[in-house]
């Protein structure tokens, strides 16, 4: 025979569940957003990296020693607009080399690249390029975003979105 107090711990138990059941997906939608890297992480991670190479007397980073990293990356995306790599450039009075961190904790070990003696281009002169080529060629358009992307690895370019205003779609520039 049931008594009143067991069906109440069954309730209970029920009850319970419930919750557990719906708080089970926001828990898992927190932990998702946890995969990301802020920058402050990856410049720590670039440092660290650094400074172990050059005390372990590696050949290769010699010219490294009494380097310093600049602490504003600049943030790399894939062409579907999601954060890829930031990537620090290390100077010794002129750009010596550049380190690229995951920006995303999925993709294995935080550094990504180490390029020594890298080949300049000039960031902001590559996107006003990008945004006036995409200006001269969709004129009735409107400039949504240029970001850098990697588009074809290594390979680094501007891609500015222009929404076309008469069909409200988006056309990407590379």
């Amino acid at each position: 025979m049931r008594t009143r107090n067991d069906s109440g711990i069954g309730m209970l138990i029920l009850a319970i569940l419930l919750v557990g059941m719906v708080l089970i997906p926001t828990v898992n939608a927190q932990e998702e957003n946890n995969y990301s890297v802020t920058a402050e992480e990856a410049f720590k991670h670039a440092n660290t990296r650094m400074i172990r190479f050059i005390a372990t007397d590696t050949q290769k980073f010699e010219s490294w020693e009494g380097a310093s990293i600049d602490p504003k990356p600049l943030e790399l995306y894939d062409i579907n607009g999601q954060k890829l790599y930031y990537q620090f450039s290390v100077h010794n009075n002129k750009t010596i080399g550049k380190i690229d961190v995951g920006a995303n904790k999925t993709l294995g070990q935080p550094i990504q690249v180490i390029e020594f003696n890298p080949i300049p281009f000039n960031i902001t002169e590559v996107m006003e390029k990008s945004i006036e080529t995409a200006k001269k060629d969709y004129s009735t358009g409107e400039i949504e975003s240029t970001k850098m992307v990697v588009y074809s690895y290594p390979k680094i370019g501007a891609m500015t979105v222009v929404k076309d205003k008469t069909t409200e779609k988006n056309i990407e520039y590379l």
